[in-house]
């Protein structure tokens, strides 16, 4: 059994029947997939209304929302360093990192009218997405 402390201060208990120590790492990563199909469905692009069933269509779309997903984190990231993300209550974010980024893209794209500088910021942190090395994608916020 692992425990890790959360910073809304409780504890996530993680139990395990291997005895290797490492459940909380896989937990961790694991954790992250659901984040990211969590996103490719129903709180994010609703993956499963396109009812796509070929399997080269389905191998297009799953590249083309692995970049939007990125490019919504990544804006998301930004947005927060420029307004940070309320809290609720219990001190847990309102929203995830994509979903803010997700619903600025979306207000830039809808608005484009109303929104021109904020439209012209998300579309420079996609051109970064795509141009540079994975190496550099985690920083990309902050420029």
């Amino acid at each position: 059994m692992s425990g890790l402390r959360l910073p809304s201060g409780a504890y996530l208990i993680v139990v395990s029947d291997r005895a290797d120590h490492q459940a909380l790492e896989v937990y961790k990563r694991r954790w992250q997939i659901e984040v990211l199909f969590e996103a490719l469905k129903s709180r994010g692009f609703d993956l499963e209304a396109t009812r796509l069933r070929e399997a080269g269509r389905l191998e297009t779309l799953g590249g083309v929302l692995a970049v939007a997903f990125c490019w919504a984190w990544h804006v998301g990231a930004w947005r927060h360093r420029v307004k940070p993300i309320a809290l609720k209550t219990h001190q847990r974010p309102a929203k995830s990192l994509f979903r803010y980024g997700f619903d600025s893209i979306r207000q830039a794209v809808l608005n484009a009218a109303d929104k021109c500088e904020q439209l012209e910021r998300v579309l420079s942190l996609l051109r970064k997405v795509l141009r540079s090395p994975k190496s550099l994608l985690h920083p990309l916020y902050q420029t």
